[in-house]
């Protein structure tokens, strides 16, 4: 992505269905997202209207070449979709989702399209991610305490702008071009 551009980063909110309290609560995510941070949140229950298809908006969202990134709401209702592959919207997603995510390929220090966003644990005390996400590393948004935290790290991750960032590295020691110091030579 241009980070330089006066365009704001373009970013799909995708998650499940679970109970009207998580659809509140994912529609408050993506407000603040848009109205305090800046981002061009694309959601659901902003583009389709009665009659329209969810799932045609969803598929179209992750391959739209305009969508610079893919939030992924994470609970247990949308990891148990994902795996399952039901045929539900997160299904159909997820099989969209998965060969995108494993082509981007990770590790390497290139910015993610994509990213998790866990809202709770499951019974064994594991985060709920579904399973074409792997060991990723994800933002943890289970301790509301942590909710302005967890924010700018997402608003960081859309724009491309990582906390940490490596020192330059320093000159080459003086005693490399200096001969042997100990005698041994």
């Amino acid at each position: 992505m241009d980070t330089t551009s006066d365009a704001p980063p373009s970013v799909f909110v995708s998650y499940s269905w679970t109970t009207l309290a998580h659809e509140g609560w994912v529609l408050d995510l993506a407000t603040e997202l848009r109205q305090t941070w800046g981002l061009d949140v694309r959601l659901d229950k902003w583009a389709v209207r009665t009659g329209g298809d969810p799932i045609a908006f969803m598929e179209s969202m992750v391959s739209d070449p305009t969508v610079t990134k893919v939030l992924i709401v994470s609970d247990a209702e949308y990891v148990r979709k994902a795996n399952a592959r039901d045929g539900s919207g997160v299904g159909i997603e997820a099989q969209v989702l998965t060969p995108q995510l494993y082509a981007q390929g990770g590790g390497d220090g290139t910015p993610s399209k994509y990213a998790v966003a866990v809202t709770e644990y499951g019974p064994d005390g594991t985060a709920c991610i579904p399973t074409f996400y792997g060991g990723r590393i994800y933002v943890d948004m289970t301790d509301p305490s942590r909710h302005a935290e967890r924010v700018e790290e997402i608003v960081r991750w859309a724009f491309d702008r990582p906390t940490h960032h490596p020192p330059e590295i320093g000159g080459r020691p003086a005693f490399l071009d200096a001969g042997p110091t100990t005698g041994t030579g």
